[in-house]
């Protein structure tokens, strides 16, 4: 390569000088592209090891129990839209059969759709039940005032939709609950939605039982229904099953405070079913298990994407792929680095939700501030993974946070039912409730604070947190 001072030697041209500094200039160039591209290969020379976060949430998944088909409610789940005159059961665990052949054929990319058609139950809902559901979804007290104004309405739809409130029963027989192929995209989860229909015609059925007078018969119906889901909130490995359950347990405890409600204040304490009494477990409420398959799928996933570089694959009619997008694939994606950043996140989310809950809101706080957590700026990108930590800012962290306040949320709504139905056993009049409120054990279980007190809604007011909900409200 030429020096600056043979440029300037005597003799030369003009265009000779311009010709050299260029050539100059040009090896300059290549000799900082070969250096840049060799620091990025060295850089990026070694993946990472798992990290600890990572190799705990795989144990976790690794090590769940399995569960025989007879005895596991998602088996029975799988089959609760069959035709009425048929066995959910027996339909569940042939539709579950079949799903296992599919799942084992290798790297299979379709997904699935079970020969034969669904059953007929889900049909009869009608226009008028889907819109009683959403009143009820929405405020305790507009529920209270809908049934109340037409209570045959409600014996009619007992009536013409037992079969429906009879397999919601079946369901509830069960004792323990296993996702199969929680991990993988191509599995199909249960008809949820009308499950969840199911357990509002139950609940309505205990509502009739309670104005006859039958507490004892309305306490059987809400025991078994809470029951199940928490054993369902504990079990669950998948954030579908355990949001769902979460949902569930919500709209028993709201749904079931009307049931309560209904009762002469004599007869309410016998009438609360003891899952009311008992507090949300650890167990219960940790996302651990899910996490941990949340981190089985991304690994699954995303780890094998990034070490076959199909990220970078290029649709066009050659499948040609770029020097500069092979280089990519190969230095810039660490596969093992990315899913340890998934990993440790979904870890921490886990260990925050197992926390007492006085420290949980300032923790996740102090959590989704954290360098490790948060999304990445540009700026803060350095070369080694950088295609890697570009995907992972594409998640959203914060999300599984929420997810874990809406479980954990759930204390704060079995406190409030419970205290509003305690309260009305004892014939507190709605002048003395805020007093009442504020002299009760049963508080916030986040900050110690006493419930609140909705006097146009004629409400107490759980204030959920962190979860992106509006404030809980039952009807006093």
């Amino acid at each position: 390569m030429l020096s600056c001072r043979e440029l300037n030697k005597p003799g030369k041209t003009l265009l000779q000088k311009l010709k050299s500094l260029l050539l100059w200039f040009l090896s300059a160039a290549v000799i900082l592209v070969i250096l840049v591209v060799s620091t990025v290969m060295f850089v990026n020379r070694k993946d990472q090891e798992p990290s600890p976060a990572a190799l705990s949430l795989k144990k976790i998944a690794a090590s769940q129990a399995t569960v025989a088909d007879q005895d596991n409610a998602f088996v029975y789940a799988m089959g609760f839209l069959a035709p009425e005159d048929s066995d959910a059961g027996e339909i569940g665990s042939a539709r579950v059969q079949w799903l296992r052949g599919f799942v084992a054929k290798a790297n299979s990319e379709e997904f699935p759709k079970i020969p034969g058609e669904e059953g007929v139950l889900a049909k009869a809902r009608s226009a008028e039940f889907r819109q009683l559901a959403s009143v009820c979804k929405e405020s305790n007290r507009a529920c209270a005032d809908a049934i109340e104004r037409d209570p045959a309405r409600i014996r009619g739809w007992a009536s013409s939709e037992s079969k429906m409130i009879d397999r919601y029963q079946g369901l509830l027989a069960f004792r323990q609950w296993r996702e199969l192929w929680p991990s993988d995209l191509r599995a199909l989860t249960p008809h949820f939605a009308e499950i969840l229909d199911g357990q509002r015609l139950m609940l309505l059925k205990a509502w009739l039982m309670a104005g006859n007078g039958d507490a004892a018969g309305s306490k059987r119906l809400l025991e078994r229904d809470l029951q199940f889901w928490r054993m369902t909130l504990a079990e669950s490995t998948s954030l579908i099953s355990k949001l769902i359950a979460a949902s569930a347990i919500e709209q028993h405890f709201k749904m079931g405070n009307l049931v309560l409600r209904r009762l002469p204040p004599a007869s309410v304490t016998r009438g609360i079913p003891e899952g009311w009494v008992e507090p949300i477990t650890v167990r219960e409420r940790s996302m651990m298990n899910v996490m941990a398959n949340e981190s089985a799928f991304s690994e699954r996933y995303l780890g094998s994407a990034l070490k076959s570089g199909a990220w970078f694959e290029t649709d066009d009619e050659t499948g040609s792929e770029s020097l500069g997008t092979r280089l990519a694939a190969r230095f810039l994606f660490q596969p093992q680095a990315t899913v340890n950043i998934n990993a440790n996140r979904l870890h921490a989310v886990a260990e925050l939700f197992e926390r007492d809950y006085a420290v949980v809101p300032a923790a996740a706080d102090d959590l989704q501030a954290s360098k490790e957590f948060r999304q990445k700026e540009f700026t803060e990108l350095g070369i080694y993974n950088f295609m890697g930590d570009l995907l992972a800012n594409l998640s959203e962290p914060e999300m599984h946070v929420k997810y874990g306040f809406r479980i954990a949320n759930l204390e704060g709504v079995r406190r409030i039912s419970l205290l509003a139905s305690q309260l009305r056993s004892i014939g507190v009049n709605e002048k003395d409730l805020p007093q009442s409120l504020y002299k009760s054990g049963l508080r916030d279980p986040f900050d110690g604070s006493p419930f609140n007190w909705d006097a146009k809604e004629k409400s107490l007011v759980f204030r959920q947190a962190l979860s992106g909900k509006a404030d809980l409200k039952v009807a006093y």
